[in-house]
């Protein structure tokens, strides 16, 4: 069972244009996210939660910045969308 083929919102067009691989380190935060796209944090919030509860986007824990300073928790993309990408 893949990923549902939709549309993406605005929203969820730019968060998915900032964020990437949690393996190359491509995780933000809300706050992050905010910034980077304009929007405001409460639509960054709802964007990112309906990406983690269709799968394009999962919320990933103890991260670090290239500093090696704690960042918290962010968002990234899925290991189902990466691998959907990749196959395309």
């Amino acid at each position: 069972m893949g990923l549902p083929k939709r549309e993406f919102s605005r929203a969820e067009a730019l968060i998915l244009g900032e964020i990437g691989d949690p393996a190359d380190c491509k995780c933000l935060s809300f706050r992050h996210l905010a910034e980077r796209t304009g929007l405001p944090r409460d639509e960054v919030i709802d964007a990112c939660r309906t990406l983690k509860a269709d799968g394009f986007a999962d919320c990933y824990t103890g991260l670090w910045t290239d500093d090696g300073e704690p960042y918290g928790s962010g968002y990234g993309l899925s290991r189902a969308y990466l691998a959907e990408m990749q196959s395309e």
